[in-house]
């Protein structure tokens, strides 16, 4: 199993769980930590004291940039955006309003068009809380995009979240959600004079919405957290549908990815990494299911090992384990509703 080419520029994946993530083997943190966005977006906030380092650009093709956070950085998601004829399009928006603020400020020393339309790739905050920073710097007729269930979502477990870490987190605290206003349910394209790109919806994975921008021409894709530095992370995921999701994306023609976490992907073969991870973690969650085996029996089963040179490097306290926990609860709660709708 080969380690699938990195760009040149790299980053190092995000050890934003590395203070918190340690414990969660335990049930009840665990559990706490399944709450919509809650710890999460806390422990961002607790691996960004004492940060450094900017957000770094790297040019993947003419006048389309991925936009990498290093560790530590408080907009923790990567992004990107599009240079086009007349305006910028913009993909995620970070997860607070200075991150969102400095890259508006480096698009502004790559170009002085404005920002015209804003995707989000799923509901995250670390991929939405930043949309507000645009509207106060482009204007109200800025475009934001999304899929229909991504819309929801975050007017719904984006709002939550929002509301629960407002009183707790600083840089939060005046920050207004902003829903996207063009919605589609399978796929979007935009004619543009110098470009196409499509935004295209395969199916559940990380979230119900995850909507991946690709670029035809230039055989590359903004896939969001569909694929990050480390294993998949399903707090909010549905393991069994990813491996079909991922399938179907890996059918195009795509010889750069851009994750939502971590560094840029060079050809696909990042993409059978995943599959092949996620078709290996959901047959030890059936196996475990239908034996009747606990939770973290079922996690001890899977083989982390055999797939770590896929992987970017692990951080220090070591949180793909408890991402195991949460993607063998996700996949339990996947089979049983799906036997529920058989019976």
């Amino acid at each position: 199993m080969g380690t699938a080419n990195r760009s040149a520029s790299q980053v190092t994946w995000p050890n934003v769980f590395s203070r918190c993530a340690a414990e969660l083997h335990q049930e009840s943190c665990r559990r706490v930590f399944l709450q919509a966005g809650t710890v999460f977006i806390l422990c961002i906030f607790a691996a960004a004291d004492g940060r450094t380092g900017e957000l770094v650009l790297n040019e993947i093709a003419n006048g389309v940039f991925a936009v990498l956070a290093p560790a530590g950085h408080p907009g923790e998601a990567n992004a990107g955006f599009i240079v086009m004829n007349d305006a910028v399009l913009v993909i995620d928006t970070h997860m607070v309003p200075e991150a969102a603020r400095e890259l508006v400020a480096k698009i502004e020393t790559i170009t002085p068009l404005p920002v015209r339309y804003v995707i989000n790739t799923h509901w995250h905050p670390d991929h939405t809380h930043g949309n507000a920073s645009y509207v106060a710097a482009f204007g109200s007729d800025t475009i934001f995009i999304s899929h229909t269930t991504t819309r929801a979502d975050i007017a719904t477990l984006g709002s939550e979240a929002l509301a629960r870490n407002r009183v707790k987190i600083a840089a939060l605290a005046k920050v207004e959600l902003v829903l996207p206003n063009l919605t589609f349910s399978s796929e979007l394209h935009l004619h543009m004079a110098n470009r196409r790109i499509q935004l295209l919806f395969f199916g559940r994975g990380h979230t119900r919405g995850d909507i991946v921008v690709y670029l035809p021409d230039d055989k590359l894709a903004f896939v969001g957290d569909l694929v990050t530095g480390g294993p998949p992370f399903a707090r909010d995921g549905y393991p069994f549908a990813w491996i079909s999701t991922l399938q179907t994306l890996q059918q195009l023609d795509i010889q750069t990815v851009v994750a939502g976490h971590g560094n840029i992907w060079r050809g696909n073969q990042v993409l059978g990494d995943r599959i092949r991870f996620l078709q290996h973690a959901t047959e030890v969650i059936r196996d475990g299911e239908s034996s009747g085996q606990g939770l973290d029996d079922i996690v001890a089963a899977i083989d982390l090992d055999a797939y770590r040179d896929t992987f970017e490097p692990e951080p220090e306290s070591a949180p793909w384990l408890s991402w195991m926990h949460m993607l063998v609860e996700r996949g339990l709660l996947e089979l049983e509703k799906a036997q529920a709708r058989e019976r």
